[in-house]
């Protein structure tokens, strides 16, 4: 979940390579921080304590948040060797409520790192989502109340308590019912607002408006664990609140005392850095990406120039053989026509074909136009029936022609004058009486260009 997140940010700046690494940051925090399931759930000293967490953030736009929980659904190996993850499922859902100590050292760590400890009145958890018996989150509280001295406050509830809630509109409306029960405890005082895993950020939002609208002075939101969203929280190290950032709210005081971090991921190791050394990471990222860009540029290019200049070559070289063909076909070539037809070579054009029928190279015509019918336009059919090539196969053919095209074939032979094509047509059925798109028929077309002996060949077939 993690990684995922992370390598999301990252690869917004560094494309998919970015994106491709960040997927193992979760991962490669567990190998940071050490082996996680081997350790102890029982209460840690602080320097144990800061080892353990992944944080802290500032997530939600108004929480600090100690580490990461990662549901099932988003990492399993995460989810079950994640320590703290697996922590607070055992104390929420199987009942370990010894974990609490361990939470609670954490809250005392974040408490204790910040200086904070004379700046809190009092300790407020939110309202939880699921009836118990026993609320984990308030022992948690409980345990940190007593460590530090600090009262707390159970003063905020869920009217009706709603049953575990999941879905985003289910949880704004279960924040939506979050009430104030006793305002005169919280009254002009600076609260520390508990939560064990903030989500979507609407009962912590909601919790902190009913606090303030019920009198307290200041509210710091902080939740334990951190449900990643769609951009991953900012990763702080603590440091003291100062004298000089005293009146600005709590949350402000402790943001102005910490110092922003990033994650570095480079050659498969993850470690922290300060915002000077990122920046400096970030461009020399930056450009690595330009300069694989400019790489992928060239190569495109190059490829391209190449599937050019192979393109050119193909159409050279099936001009050439077009060119070969067209030779075969005239000259009458059958070895070298088989061979090129064989190869998937055609004519660019047919005048080879009617240069062949003229010089009586029939089976070579033959052959061609039963290879390729739509060869036999209208140039070849009239150039075949005025060489005497073979009747009945030009009958066969002509048969299988469209009617409209049997109309333009006798229409465009009548005009052009070819007697010997007209006669042969009007033998082999073609329709003649058809007419021109001006309506002349084809005795009107023969009259008119003086075609005589069409005229009469016209006249006898009727």
């Amino acid at each position: 979940m993690l990684g995922k997140l992370i390598g999301g940010a990252i690869g917004t700046i560094f494309g998919p390579a970015g994106t491709a690494a960040g997927v193992a940051v979760g991962h490669a925090l567990d190998a940071l921080n050490g082996k996680r399931k081997e350790r102890t759930l029982t209460p840690s000293p602080p320097e144990d304590i800061e080892k353990l967490i992944r944080g802290p953030y500032f997530a939600k736009g108004e929480a600090f948040a100690l580490s990461y929980y990662f549901p099932l659904t988003a990492d399993r190996e995460l989810h079950h060797n994640d320590t703290l993850t697996k922590a607070i499922i055992e104390m929420k859902y199987h009942y370990r409520h010894a974990n609490a100590a361990l939470f609670a050292g954490a809250v005392q760590w974040f408490i204790l790192k910040t200086g904070i400890r004379r700046e809190i009145d009092g300790i407020v958890t939110c309202p939880a989502s699921q009836i118990r018996a026993t609320q984990p989150l308030e022992l948690i509280a409980e345990k940190v109340s007593q460590s530090l001295s600090i009262p707390y406050f159970k003063v905020l509830e869920k009217n009706g308590q709603a049953s575990k809630t999941s879905g985003s509109g289910e949880r704004k409306a279960s924040a939506g019912s979050i009430r104030l029960t006793d305002s005169s405890a919280i009254v002009n005082k600076r609260i520390l607002l508990l939560d064990d895993i903030i989500t979507t950020g609407y009962t912590m939002s909601a919790s902190k408006k009913r606090l303030l609208e019920g009198g307290a002075a200041d509210v710091l939101p902080l939740a334990i664990l951190s449900t990643a969203g769609e951009h991953p929280p900012q990763l702080l190290e603590l440091g003291a609140i100062t004298a000089e950032s005293a009146g600005m709210p709590l949350t402000q005081r402790v943001k102005a005392g910490a110092v922003e971090q990033f994650y570095l991921f480079d050659n498969g190791k993850l470690r922290k850095a300060y915002a000077p050394e990122y920046g400096e990471y970030v461009k020399q990222k930056a450009k690595e990406a330009e300069a694989r860009a400019e790489k992928r540029k060239q190569e495109e290019a190059k490829r391209k120039a190449e599937e050019k200049l192979e393109t050119q070559r193909r159409a050279e070289r099936e001009l050439d053989r077009q060119s070969r063909l067209a030779t075969a076909v005239r000259t009458g070539d059958e070895q070298s026509f088989r061979r090129l037809m064989g190869e998937g070579t055609r004519l660019a054009d047919f005048e080879p074909l009617i240069q062949a029928l003229m010089a009586k190279h029939d089976r070579i015509v033959k052959d061609y136009i039963n290879a390729c019918p739509e060869s036999l336009t209208n140039e070849v059919l009239f150039a075949a029936l005025e060489s005497d090539f073979p009747g009945e196969m030009l009958e066969n053919k002509v048969k299988a022609f469209h009617s409209n095209k049997r109309r333009e074939a006798i229409i465009e032979a009548v005009r052009e004058g070819r007697s010997k094509a007209v006669r042969k047509m009007a033998g082999m059925g073609f329709n003649l009486n058809v007419r021109d798109p001006m309506g002349d028929s084809l005795l009107d077309i023969a009259r008119k260009k003086g075609y005589a002996e069409i005229v009469e060949i016209l006249k006898s077939k009727k």
